[in-house]
């Protein structure tokens, strides 16, 4: 309802956010490179950021080609039924701070970086 309001007020690409829990972290999606924050990526590849630019309860009108650009783009469903778009393969919170800063100057002003923390995605 609220981003049926937003769109209708001349807003068609808007998408609604919402956070519960306040502990700050995703719900836990399954990702395949557990790790913790004090290990250092091996060399072999490992990327554990990763920045959301929307979360869909239906995501087929997500703009592919818009979102491109800022890197590798990732879908990750949630066990409520949300999916989650993200840009992946981010080595460093630097880099992934350079995509979320490049991500909000493309209209995804709600952008914001996740790093893999042992199979959860958690906002930092």
């Amino acid at each position: 309802r609220a981003a049926a309001q937003v769109k209708n007020s001349g807003y068609p690409g808007a998408w609604i956010v919402s956070e519960s829990g306040g502990g700050g972290s995703t719900p836990p999606p399954t990702t395949s490179n557990p790790a913790s924050p004090d290990t250092p990526p091996p060399s072999t590849g490992y990327a554990p950021y990763k920045v959301q630019i929307g979360a869909f309860r239906n995501p087929a009108g997500f703009d592919m080609g818009k979102a491109s650009p800022l890197g590798s783009v990732e879908q990750v469903r949630r066990n409520d039924g949300i999916t989650l778009m993200l840009i992946g393969g981010l080595r460093t919170e630097q880099e992934a701070r350079n995509v979320q800063a490049r991500a909000k100057a493309a209209g995804y002003t709600g952008a914001f970086v996740l790093v893999d923390q042992g199979g959860q995605l958690v906002k930092i």
